[in-house]
């Protein structure tokens, strides 16, 4: 091993070892949290990043140097700030919001699920089909998703509606389910509905031959468990965790089987394993390389090209036009560097860092804890950090582009929850962890005055 492989050898380790120390520090603080979810999956990456250094296929990865590792870990440390503030309160219930404000979520999200259901099981059919008939099954499946990417094909009409509010308001749709199982009192039908739509979202993303979709409903669904599973009774959390075992497992397997057959059709010298790990693992490489400097920055082209677009800006349309503008770069989003790497890249190392503080500092002030109760709205704010910090650890900022109104759609969410639990001289239902009402410390009802 030559000396300039073992000081790269040697960042990385250290980047580890911070990674492992801020899970061990959660785990000893707190229950097993979303913070410490989060941990986990960048010390998971992390030590996939040194798998991946020393078995280079592609011999990508040169010089690495420790400070860009540092500053990945400041970044997004900051970022979870909210996660870990909710799991050092160690809260003990949740001020329920309105029933009406979730059934009504849950009637339109599910019309617009059912408006939209005979063009999903259509591609659905057609995609299982070649699944099973062609051995290339994942690349063809690929390439039909990126041609309707780059030639802006869709769903036209009232269908087109649906399928945007499905699409945005996703995330915001697990939130609720998650928080609906926690519930005493719930229509069992209904669950099952509910359960049933995500599944069908879950296996369209996946089947669809990108593997981008269907992890990034997995981070989000993994955030949302880890927010709310110490308030199902045990014997829904042991059906819950069987479901998500063995749906897992199925899922993982098609996920292979579409990665074999991708990869292995497209004359790579790497095998489809290989594939795996630089995408599990490229992100903390590509960041070190060049998220501080790729030879210029995008001026926001990338993380607020929706919100741009509203403002009347014109930035470049979509995805490649943002790649060909900014060709020069050292680095495009065709590579994954975390989502950290796509501000640093939009706004510069030093930009990025004054977002993040500000971000910081507001969204964990926001988050507060009355008689070891937090509200809603507050807990929504735990999840959208979770989601971009897990969608984000491996991949790039998911909210990007379009995805810009996803965020929209969160702050439309937090609003109404917070005018609901503002509202004075009104009854909000309390649900406590399950350990706390064993200690009789569990109230039904009370009158909760802002």
């Amino acid at each position: 091993m030559s000396e300039k492989d073992l000081y790269s050898n040697l960042c990385i380790l250290i980047y580890i070892l911070l990674w492992f120390n801020a899970f061990l520090n959660q785990r000893k603080k707190n229950r097993f949290g979303t913070s410490a979810y989060l941990s986990l999956l960048y010390l998971t990456w992390a030590i996939l990043s040194l798998f991946l250094y020393n078995n280079d296929l592609r011999n990508s990865y040169h010089n690495l140097t420790l400070f860009p590792f540092i500053y990945l870990f400041i970044m997004v440390y900051m970022f979870m700030r909210p996660n870990i503030k909710y799991d050092n309160l160690k809260t003990n219930s949740i001020i329920c919001p309105s029933r009406i404000i979730v059934q009504s979520f849950f009637i339109i999200y599910g019309v617009c699920s059912l408006i939209a259901l005979p063009v999903i099981i259509e591609q659905l059919t057609s995609n299982i089909q070649i699944f099973l008939n062609d051995s290339n099954a994942g690349d063809i499946l690929y390439q039909i998703n990126m041609n309707n990417v780059m030639n802006g094909n869709g769903i036209m009409g009232l269908l087109s509606y649906a399928a945007l509010i499905r699409n945005f308001f996703r995330e915001c749709f697990i939130f609720f389910l998650f928080y609906y199982l926690t519930l005493e009192r719930r229509s069992r039908s209904l669950t099952i509905y509910l359960i049933t739509i995500l599944t069908l979202d879950i296996l369209s993303a996946l089947i669809s031959g990108g593997r981008t979709s269907f992890t990034m409903m997995v981070f989000a669904i993994g955030s949302a468990y880890f927010i709310f599973n110490d308030y199902w009774n045990p014997t829904l959390k042991k059906i819950i965790n069987s479901l998500i075992l063995g749906s897992g497992i199925f899922f993982l397997l098609i996920l292979v089987i579409l990665t074999y057959s991708r990869f292995s059709s497209n004359n790579y010298s790497e095998s489809p394993l290989w594939s795996i790990l630089s995408y599990l693992g490229q992100s903390p490489l590509n960041f070190d390389q060049y998220g501080l400097d790729a030879g210029g920055i995008r001026y926001g082209d990338r993380t607020m090209n929706g919100f741009k677009s509203l403002l009347g800006l014109n930035p470049p349309e979509n995805i490649y036009a943002v790649r060909h503008l900014y060709s020069a770069m050292k680095m495009n989003d065709s590579y994954f560097y975390t989502f950290v790497g796509d501000f640093t890249l939009d706004f510069g190392p030093i930009g990025a860092f004054i977002i993040f503080c500000v971000f910081s500092y507001f969204t964990t002030k926001l988050i507060k804890s009355k008689r070891n109760s937090i509200k809603m709205y507050e807990l929504l704010i735990v999840y959208f950090c979770s989601c971009v910090c897990s969608q984000g650890s491996m991949y790039l900022f998911y909210y990007s582009f379009v995805q810009n109104y996803t965020i929209v759609a969160f702050v439309i969410v937090y609003f109404i929850l917070y005018i609901d639990g503002k509202l004075k001289n009104k009854k909000h239902q309390v649900i406590t962890k399950y350990n706390a009402r064993n200690k009789n410390i569990s109230i039904k009802w009370f009158v909760h005055n802002s």
